[in-house]
């Protein structure tokens, strides 16, 4: 087995100080309010794993190619739509909200390439100490997007979505390589998922949701012992819903999703829009920045530029709107193409390789638990969600797995012998 290349210890180092940032921030980083770790380490990042072929040859593939031709793009409409911030310059907006994200993606399909089994115990392990900092320091943790918390158990948003990664990452290597057993498996479920509904996050929980059904749905086969443990688990999850339901703070909010959205169907005038209803709080940035697109269509207003157009007082929590409203046509369908090819790539896996079809499974909850989450948050600016497309885009491009003969393995080489699928 060859030994990892020093620039396999700077996107290890590079993505856990990216993910850990909001955490760290409460703690040792808190002189660096600005963001000026991230902004050089980033560049820093780019410029050492470009010096490698193999990492060139994945970055300028699809699906991470559109990716990067978005975040261009994003960068230059909104230089041209007028650049709105006042706390944070735009060159630091540039590299730690668009580009940042788009290194972290390429890193981390980069390492999985290599050592899948590494790359995942590194990912899980990496969101586990997120949320145990998180938890332990939440009274300093920064939340994107601000807001009061203390009715959220003072947990926030960010600590709930981190959660849905340990369920998604932990889910992968049960499928992918078995190197952890069941029982762990669900000891890191019910954290994860208790984790959530203490938080009273409800896009979490939906995306949590989906995480399961698709893992409960790839380890189903026509045999007694399956079906047995498809009861079990069917057991067990309609006992914790119920005490869900009837015992939390979450359980209080999904009660009061009916009451919510009357009020807001009445107060927007949305009693025939089912969507709107069901968006609820959402519904009247949905409403705004329709109106907004439908004024400038091709280009939209620019990002971040929805709160002072629309005179609302906070920012898009949405991500398909911040794509139509703030990014256009060209900004959406970019946005379209990133994750239809995502997509397009894990079809074909799941059709050509058997040995692969339970991970695919579970790739595809992951990428539609994402899509979920998107109705009610933005994403381009979050790198763990890149963390998890990395991977997904990876899986997705090898050629073959190490339990299929004849074909490259990428746990015992060097990715000088890797190929990918273009």
């Amino acid at each position: 087995m060859t030994n990892p290349r020093p620039h396999t210890y700077f996107n290890y180092f590079y993505i856990a100080l990216v993910l850990l940032w909001e955490p760290l921030q409460g703690t040792i980083l808190t002189v660096d309010g600005k963001g000026r770790t991230l902004f050089f380490m980033t560049l820093l990042s780019l410029v050492i794993n470009f010096s490698d072929k193999h990492f060139r040859k994945l970055f300028l593939s699809k699906p991470i190619a559109i990716w990067g031709i978005w975040c261009v793009y994003a960068a230059i409409n909104t230089y041209a739509c007028g650049y709105t911030l006042e706390h944070i310059t735009y060159p630091y907006f540039v590299v730690n909200k668009l580009i940042c994200p788009l290194a972290v993606l390429g890193a981390s399909a980069f390492e999985f390439t290599k050592k899948s089994r590494k790359f995942l115990k590194f990912a899980l392990w990496t969101f586990i100490i997120y949320v145990l900092m998180g938890t332990f320091l939440m009274d300093s943790i920064y939340v994107e997007g601000g807001g009061d918390i203390e009715g959220r158990n003072s947990l926030g948003n960010l600590l709930a979505l981190n959660a849905i990664m340990i369920l998604f990452f932990a889910s992968i290597r049960y499928s992918h390589h078995k190197d952890i057993g069941g029982a762990c498996l669900v000891m890191l479920l019910i954290f994860a998922i208790g984790l959530v509904v203490y938080s009273s996050t409800r896009k979490a929980l939906g995306a949590g949701v989906i995480l399961v059904i698709a893992f409960i749905v790839s380890q189903i086969s026509w045999t007694v012992k399956s079906f047995l443990k498809l009861g079990v688990a069917v057991i067990f999850l309609s006992i914790s819903y119920t005490y869900m339901m009837e015992h939390t703070q979450m359980g209080d909010r999904l009660k009061n999703l009916s009451e919510e959205t009357e009020k807001y169907s009445k107060k927007y005038d949305i009693e025939d829009n089912l969507f709107l209803q069901a968006m609820a709080d959402r519904a009247p940035q949905y409403i705004l920045g329709t109106e907004l697109f439908l004024k400038q269509p091709v280009t939209g207003v620019g990002l971040m530029n929805f709160q002072s157009k629309a005179d609302y007082p906070y920012r898009l929590h949405t991500e398909y709107m911040v794509q139509l409203c703030e990014c256009g046509l060209i900004g959406f369908l970019l946005f379209i193409g990133f994750y239809f090819s995502i997509l397009k790539h894990l079809v074909k896996k799941f059709r050509v390789s058997e040995v692969d079809k339970k991970i695919c499974v579970n790739m595809i909850g992951g990428l539609l638990a994402l899509l979920f989450i998107y109705f009610t948050a933005w994403g381009y600016s979050m790198p763990h969600y890149f963390v998890m497309l990395g991977t997904i885009i990876a899986f997705s491009k090898e050629r073959g797995l190490k339990q299929e003969s004849k074909l490259i393995t990428y746990e015992n080489c060097d990715t000088s012998n890797a190929e990918l699928v273009q």
